[in-house]
């Protein structure tokens, strides 16, 4: 795989990249809101009560997630598919796919059943893993409800992700799903 460091804007051409998607107006109000607790909490705090504690959490909350748990794309290779992070990237070889197709968000809940999150939910997206009564474990890299990449894995868990021009994406992994 590439290094750490290296841009999307050096990816050699045999790879495609996809930034993540635009975040969906769900995930805009609750970043927003998140992110204005910080100036909040701040100006409260000179004001004489006692919040820094709470502007430090989510300082460290919004830099967290930013750079830990928020990809910034997805790279799609002949061989593979790649998640990237500012700090981290992950590999999964095509090899190991079994199905990978377009999901719209009102076949989501038929898909999933019950979800609940474990991980980021809301501040720019989901991200982590979601425990669903119908799939199990699910990975997933979301930051719309709709547009979404359906990624059965041989032997592990689904991927859900919100890559910007998804289609293409299931095009490039799948081939067939046209």
């Amino acid at each position: 795989g590439a290094s750490i460091g290296v841009s999307f804007d050096q990816m050699p051409p045999a790879q495609r990249r996809f930034r993540l998607a635009p975040m969906s107006r769900v995930f805009w109000v609750i970043t927003l809101l998140v992110i204005g607790l910080l100036p909040l909490f701040v100006i409260l705090s000179l004001s004489g009560a006692p919040l820094w504690t709470g502007a430090a959490i989510v300082a460290a909350t919004c830099v967290g997630t930013w750079f830990c748990m928020r990809p910034t794309g997805f790279v799609v290779a002949h061989d593979s598919i790649e998640i990237v992070w500012p700090l981290r990237r992950w590999q999964i070889q095509k090899s190991a796919l079994s199905s990978v197709r377009l999901v719209e968000s009102p076949e989501l809940k038929s898909i999933l059943g019950l979800a609940l999150r474990v991980g980021v939910g809301g501040l720019w997206g989901t991200f982590g893993l979601l425990w669903t009564s119908k799939r199990g474990w699910v990975s997933c890299y979301v930051s719309r409800v709709d547009d979404l990449v359906w990624i059965e894995r041989r032997g592990a868990r689904p991927l859900l992700l919100s890559p910007e021009n998804p289609r293409e994406v299931v095009r490039l992994l799948w081939p067939s799903a046209e």
